[in-house]
């Protein structure tokens, strides 16, 4: 338990400054306080007091992408793209740091990054430096799910270049790598057209940009855009389908093939582009797979807010990203809440998965409020409906993009039953999407979002095995802290409540 409030102080301190260190400290004390751990408490709370206080000094103050002034009347941007170029139907997208600007026939130093929707000719790639003409809109003229959009990719303005020019070419390894993720995405939309091509890759890579505009919209329309973004999900069937070929093969705990699921983790996080939810990921399944080996069952919800605490004190703007916010809430709720045992059955599994995806949902649907300012009424019941079928069509995509790389009739064999899976994802998040419906709320605040976030995944786990079990033994704990221990323990839990609603009330 130590270590999971070592890393929410941590976090609490990134997102709120020194309240969160003070929010930490409380919650600390508290739960010392209830769970009777008075001889630990000190060295506890003194470790945890200078991580996070050590987060609060480093902690950047804002998340909101800063307007660009120098986009009014610019004619042309030079830059180096930043971004791995995501290739839709008609267009590309990526993300440009922009060195230069054309106004008024005259060339000027500028900073600041820009969210590029260009041709797809020529072809650009991550580190290539390009001239692109354009009008750039700053992010304070856009609506508000563009902003959100632009907000959460750090692009202070948008343009949609009509020419783009390549003035130098990238080199080195990540450069290799996008090469290498756009090919096998298009090894995988050409085993399969269309739009179910398009979302196996977006499954595999994240890149959904293929999709056809009425697919789009269906996803936008019933929340489930989540399931192209690479997260813990994807981490967790990849590291349960290397322990299930270890256990076939007779092989789960030996040391050579569990070092050998570490570098299939991490050559996945590698190959996806090695963004903040996939870091998150990758760390917690290593050390997950190193517990494995010590013979130990991994505190899965422990090491999710631990890698994420570890990736905020080296990167702190890295908290305010809503891919890091979304996939960190997603796992820790997921791990939280599925019970699956060795032994179970596979009615079990279903129920403990369809169970689990609940729980997720609801607890990450606070953080897309900054987006739309809505949230829609079908996203609970089109995730749950989808969500086995997503488990199953993202390691058959890989499977048929591996395949496919090798042999293209053995790819083609493959791809058979992910597209049947694929197009029973895109039928369904069609059928939800023509119910509609949506609760608008109006604009948000990305760290109330992320308070009334951290609240309903508090009140999601509370209802789980783990929170029902602390529920049963909450009457005896008081009764053993006695009156002054109770008058304590009220007092903290006051002070907190007091400190999270000052936060409300500032960021309101």
């Amino acid at each position: 338990m130590t270590g999971l409030l070592a890393g929410a102080s941590v976090l609490a301190a990134a997102w709120l400054g020194w309240p969160g260190v003070l929010i930490g400290s409380l919650l600390t004390v508290l739960w010392m306080q209830v769970s009777g751990s008075r001889r630990d408490a000190v060295p506890a709370l003194a470790a945890i007091l200078v991580l996070s206080s050590a987060m609060a000094v480093r902690a950047s103050p804002g998340q909101q992408a800063a307007p660009l002034s120098w986009a009014i009347g610019t004619r042309a941007i030079r830059g180096e793209v930043v971004s791995s170029p995501s290739r839709g139907a008609s267009f590309d997208t990526f993300t440009l740091a922009a060195t230069e600007a054309e106004w008024q026939d005259q060339w000027t130093a500028v900073t600041g990054r820009v969210c590029v929707v260009g041709p797809q000719s020529p072809v650009v790639a991550l580190g290539y430096r390009v001239w692109l003409r354009g009008e750039p809109v700053s992010i304070t003229d856009e609506s508000q799910d563009i902003r959100g959009m632009l907000n959460a990719r750090g692009c202070g303005a948008s343009v949609f270049a009509r020419v783009v020019a390549i003035d130098a070419t990238g080199s080195g390894w990540l450069r290799a790598v996008a090469t290498y993720r756009d090919r096998f995405s298009m090894t995988i939309r050409s085993l399969s057209p269309g739009d179910s091509g398009a979302l196996m890759s977006g499954l595999v890579t994240g890149a959904d940009e293929a999709l056809s505009r009425k697919r789009k919209d269906a996803f936008l329309a019933t929340g489930t855009t989540h399931i192209t973004a690479v997260s813990g999900s994807n981490f967790s069937t990849l590291v349960t389908v290397l322990l299930a070929a270890g256990s076939v093969a007779g092989v789960r705990r030996n040391r050579i093939w569990l070092g050998l699921a570490i570098v299939g983790v991490w050559a996945y996080a590698v190959f996806v582009g090695l963004e903040a939810p996939a870091l998150r990921a990758a760390i917690a399944a290593s050390a997950a797979i190193i517990a494995l080996r010590a013979g130990r069952r991994p505190d899965l919800v422990t090491l999710n807010v631990l890698a994420a605490a570890a990736m905020a004190l080296v990167v702190p703007e890295i908290v305010w990203a809503l891919g890091f916010q979304l996939s960190l809430v997603a796992s820790v709720a997921l791990a939280a809440s599925a019970t699956v045992e060795e032994g179970d059955g596979p009615g079990a599994v279903v129920a403990s998965a369809l169970w689990a995806t609940g729980i997720a949902q609801i607890a990450t649907l606070p953080l897309l409020l900054p987006l739309r300012g809505e949230l829609p009424l079908v996203s609970l019941p089109a995730n749950l409906a989808i969500g086995p079928l997503v488990a199953l069509a993202f390691p058959l995509s890989a499977a048929a993009g591996l395949a496919g790389s090798i042999w293209t009739p053995a790819g083609g064999a493959v791809a058979l039953p992910a597209e049947l899976a694929a197009n029973g994802i895109l039928a369904s998040n069609d059928w939800f999407a023509s119910i509609g419906g949506t609760i608008r709320v109006g604009a948000v605040h990305g760290l109330v979002a992320m308070i009334i976030a951290a609240a309903a995944l508090c009140a999601c786990l509370s209802v789980t095995e783990g929170g029902q079990r602390l529920w049963r033994q909450w009457p005896d704990r008081m009764a053993r802290m006695g009156a002054g221990g109770q008058a304590v323990f009220v007092g903290l839990l006051a002070g907190t409540a007091v400190a999270l609603i000052a936060a409300l009330v500032v960021y309101r």
